[in-house]
Formats: C-alpha cells, sequence, structure tokens
C-alpha cells in the first residue's frame, strides 16, 4: 500500500545526531553488558541477565541503523515510510491516532512525543524527534478529526499542547481533534 507522488508530498528524516547518540548508547550498553558476560562466566543467572541486556542493546542498534536508512514522507493523501520497512497510511483509511507525551523527570519537562498511526493491521509510530514532527501530527490531528475518530484525554492534551506552537490557521482544526466543535 503506497502512496502516489502527488504535488504537495515533503520528506522528512531523524536528524543524524540522532542516530550517531542512539548507535554509541547502544554501543556503550553492548560493551557493558559483554563485560559483565565475561566477569560472570560460569554464573548461569548472570549470564542469562547478560545475554538479555546484551540482545536489548543490539535491537536498539539495530533499529537506529533501520531509522537512518528510512525516510518519512507526508502527502495530502497520507503518510509513507520509504526504505527499510516500508508502510503507508491513508489518511481515508486511518483508524486510530494516538499521541503521547514520555518524560524523563517527574516535572514532566525533557520528554519526547510518539505519534502513533494505525489503519487496519498497518501502524505507523513516529517519535518527535523526527525532523517535522508537528506538520505530521498536526496533519494526523487533521484527518482523525475529519474521519471523527476517538482520542483519548491523554492525546487531546498532547495535541493541545503542541497547538500552542501551530501558526493560528492551523489552531481550530486541532480543536476539533480535541472534541470541541
Amino acid at each position: 500500500m503506497s502512496l502516489p507522488d502527488t504535488a504537495g508530498a515533503t520528506g522528512h528524516r531523524y536528524p543524524r545526531r540522532a542516530f550517531w547518540v542512539a548507535l554509541a548508547r547502544a554501543g556503550l550498553g553492548f560493551a557493558l553488558a559483554a563485560v559483565l558476560l565475561f566477569a560472570a562466566a560460569g554464573e548461569p543467572l548472570v549470564v542469562a541477565l547478560a545475554l538479555g541486556i546484551v540482545a536489548l542493546f543490539a535491537a536498539y542498534g539495530f533499529r537506529a541503523l533501520v531509522r537512518a536508512r528510512q525516510a518519512v514522507v507526508l502527502s495530502p493523501d497520507g503518510v509513507a515510510i520509504v526504505g527499510a520497512f516500508a508502510r503507508a497510511i491513508r489518511w481515508n483509511e486511518l483508524t486510530g491516532v494516538r499521541l503521547a507525551y514520555y518524560t524523563t523527570r517527574r516535572d514532566g519537562e525533557n520528554g519526547w512525543m510518539e505519534l502513533s498511526l494505525r489503519s487496519g493491521r498497518t501502524r505507523i509510530a513516529l517519535e518527535s524527534e523526527l525532523d517535522g514532527f508537528a506538520d505530521i501530527a498536526m496533519a494526523s490531528g487533521r484527518a482523525a478529526a475529519r474521519r471523527g475518530l476517538p482520542l483519548s484525554a491523554a492525546s487531546q492534551r498532547n495535541f493541545a499542547a503542541l497547538e500552542a506552537g501551530a501558526p493560528a490557521r492551523e489552531r481550530p482544526l486541532l480543536r476539533r481533534v480535541a472534541g470541541e466543535r
């Protein structure tokens, strides 16, 4: 299911810096777990734990590599991921939207957003470090409003927070997403 080439389509990528930071984290975690693995040779429980940690960081590194080889295309017809593990969702087939905020501190600062889109069995998840994330999230919110899709209270709050930085002409469209008609 791919989106046709459409005028007005924009391409977006995760920043290269994010790739290198994720790869460094994965490498460091992998190395520390490997040290634990070799230091605990013979202790089955510690070896199993270390192998689990190695697998976790290997998966994290693999995810960073996949993201580096992908691009996200936003068009008037929908959103698509091109490259590794390509998939697409047309706005007129959208069945679910969730905009979540994850914080790393108690005061709610220093966090990130994740946009999850669903259409049947197809799922696209994008994180806020993606270049153009706000544009994609707002287009998703408008599509959800047009389709009358229900949003959780948390998603409504997150769309409102995202809207605060949006141009004034975009705000009425997002208010409809939050249930204000």
